[in-house]
């Protein structure tokens, strides 16, 4: 993990800023895909606190990238690069298998 993904991961405050426009978040409801999960469940991947599930899958493709999330982050956590890192890293781990 580079180390400007791993500083992302860790500048989130879990404020909750985030949750107010997320388009994914106004459609499911379900605050497991909000971008401050994202963050969170990206994180504890990178930790190996657990591995791909359905659900997770399901929340880290959900995002649309649209940036809403950082244009209202106080904390300035680039949201969208930590989830194209954790993309990356679930679809280079699966094709390996």
């Amino acid at each position: 993990m580079s180390e400007d993904i791993q500083l992302q991961m860790f500048k989130c405050q879990r404020c909750g800023k985030c949750l107010i426009n997320c388009p994914v978040l106004a459609v499911t409801e379900w605050d497991s895909f909000s971008p401050r999960a994202r963050v969170i469940l990206s994180l504890a991947k990178e930790l190996g606190h657990f591995g791909e599930t359905k659900r997770f899958l399901q929340i880290i493709f959900s995002c649309t990238t649209c940036r809403i999330c950082e244009n209202v982050c106080p904390a300035g956590v680039k949201v969208v690069d930590i989830i194209l890192h954790t993309r990356e890293q679930i679809v280079k781990e699966l094709s390996k298998k």
